[in-house]
C-alpha cells in the first residue's frame, strides 16, 4: 500500500530482503490515489526482477452489462502489463457495478448460466488485455448459505474457460466460517484446491448483528491483525493445495498509525514465514479426501446454473435495481423486505429468498461507504 505507516512497517522487511514478491493493485492511482516515488520504486524493481504479481479491485468482472469504463479499465490495464513486468494477475470474484454505479465493493452474484456467461467473457476480455494467466479470488461476502456453498464450483467453472487459477483468501473463509457457522474442512473441500496459485491473509473487524442471530458479523476490513484461527486455516491449506507459488499478507493503508500496530504487521509476517517453513520443509502434504469430514457438503449445481439452459435474460435489471437499493438511504430491514417484493427480483426470488438479513444490512454498509455513481 502507498501509504507512510505502511513503508514504515514493511521497510525492515525489505531492507533485510524477508520480502521473496509483492502484489500491487495496479488499477489503485487510477482512483486518484497518488503513489509516492518509493512505492514506485518498490514495485519496479520486483518487476525487473520478476517478483511482481497483479491484483485488480475494481473491474466488476461480473457485471451483466460490459461499460465504457470496464472497456477504458482494460485499455489501461494493456499499457500497464507492457510497461511493468507481472507474473499473473486476478481479480475479485462477484460485481460491484451496474447502472448508475460505477464500482463499489464487491458483491455476490445469482450463480446461473447468464452470470457464468458474463463471467467468462469478462475473463478472456482480461487474460487478452493482460497476455498473462489470469484468476479469481474468492469473495467473504455472501447472501446466504446457498452462496458460501456454491461460490467454489463456480468460480471453478468460470477460471476453466481461461485455464486460470483460485486466490484462496483465507480471511475471506474465515468469514464464512464466522458468519455461517460451516466447518473450514468443508468449505475448503468446496473450492478447486489443485487450481490454487496464490494465498493471501489479512485481518478484519467486526460488525454488529441486527437481526441478533448471530453474536456478530465477521468482515473483510483488512485493518487489524490477522487471527490465529486464519493462521490455522492457512496452514491446513498450505498442506492441502499442491501448486500455491505464492503467499501475500495484505493490510490496508492507513490502518497501522502507531508504532504497536506497525510491529503487529511485522510480526503477523514473521508467524507467516514460520508456517510456510514448516510446511514445507517438514510434513508433507495432505490426502484432502482423507481429512473430509463431510465430502457432500458441496452442493451439485442445479441445472439451471449450467451452459445452454434456458433462462431468461434478466441480469442487467436484477443488479441494476439490487445496486441501486443497497446504496440508497434506505434502513436495511425494508430493503430486505423490497428483495421480495420488487418486480426487478421477480426471476430471482428463489434466490433472494434465502438472503440473511445480517448480510444485506452488511452490502448496504459497503456500497454506501464505497460505491461511486457514473459521471455524466
Amino acid at each position: 500500500m502507498p501509504s507512510d505507516d505502511f513503508r514504515k512497517a514493511s521497510r525492515s522487511l525489505f531492507e533485510s530482503n524477508q520480502i521473496q514478491v509483492i502484489e500491487w493493485s495496479f488499477d489503485f492511482s487510477w482512483l486518484g490515489n497518488e503513489i509516492e516515488p518509493w512505492c514506485t520504486e518498490i514495485i519496479d524493481r520486483f518487476s525487473s526482477s520478476n517478483n511482481l504479481i497483479g491484483h485488480g479491485v475494481t473491474l466488476s468482472p461480473l457485471s451483466a452489462n460490459f461499460s465504457k469504463r470496464q472497456e477504458n479499465w482494460l485499455a489501461r490495464v494493456r499499457d500497464e502489463f507492457k510497461t511493468r513486468n507481472y507474473v499473473h494477475a486476478s481479480e475479485h470474484f462477484g460485481f460491484s457495478e451496474a447502472g448508475p454505479i460505477s464500482h463499489g465493493a464487491p458483491i455476490a452474484v445469482p450463480m446461473t448460466a447468464e452470470s457464468l456467461r458474463t463471467g467468462t467473457e469478462m475473463l478472456k476480455r482480461y487474460a487478452e488485455a493482460t497476455q498473462c494467466p489470469v484468476g479469481l479470488e474468492n469473495l467473504a461476502f455472501a447472501f446466504s448459505l446457498d452462496d458460501v456453498k456454491r461460490q467454489g464450483e463456480f468460480i471453478d467453472r468460470l477460471i476453466s474457460a481461461v485455464d486460470g487459477f483460485l486466490v484462496l483468501d483465507v480471511h475471506n473463509l474465515y468469514c464464512q466460517v464466522a458468519n455461517f457457522d460451516v466447518p473450514i474442512t468443508d468449505l475448503l473441500n468446496s473450492y478447486p484446491l489443485t487450481k490454487v496459485r496464490e494465498m493471501h491473509l489479512a485481518g478484519g473487524s467486526w460488525s454488529e448483528s441486527e437481526s441478533r442471530k448471530r453474536f456478530a458479523v465477521r468482515r473483510d476490513t483488512h485493518d487489524d491483525s490477522v487471527p490465529q484461527d486464519v493462521f490455522n486455516f492457512a496452514a491446513l491449506g498450505l498442506k492441502l493445495c499442491p501448486n500455491i507459488e505464492f503467499v501475500i499478507l495484505e493490510r490496508l493503508g492507513w490502518t497501522m498509525l502507531d508504532e504497536e500496530a506497525q510491529a503487529g504487521f511485522r510480526e503477523d509476517f514473521e508467524t507467516l514465514a514460520e508456517i510456510l517453513d514448516a510446511t514445507y520443509s517438514q510434513s508433507p502434504l495432505l490426502n484432502a479426501e482423507a481429512l473430509f469430514s463431510n465430502p457432500d457438503w458441496r452442493p451439485v449445481l442445479r441445472e439451471s446454473f449450467l451452459p445452454g439452459s434456458t433462462e431468461k435474460q434478466c441480469l442487467p435489471e436484477y443488479q441494476n435495481r439490487l445496486l441501486e437499493l443497497l446504496s440508497s438511504n434506505k434502513p436495511s430491514a425494508e430493503i430486505f423486505e423490497l428483495l421480495k417484493s420488487d418486480p426487478a427480483f421477480e426471476n430471482y426470488q428463489n434466490y433472494v429468498s434465502n438472503f440473511d438479513p445480517d448480510m444485506v444490512a452488511v452490502a448496504c454498509e459497503l456500497m454506501r461507504k464505497w460505491a461511486r455513481r457514473t459521471e455524466c
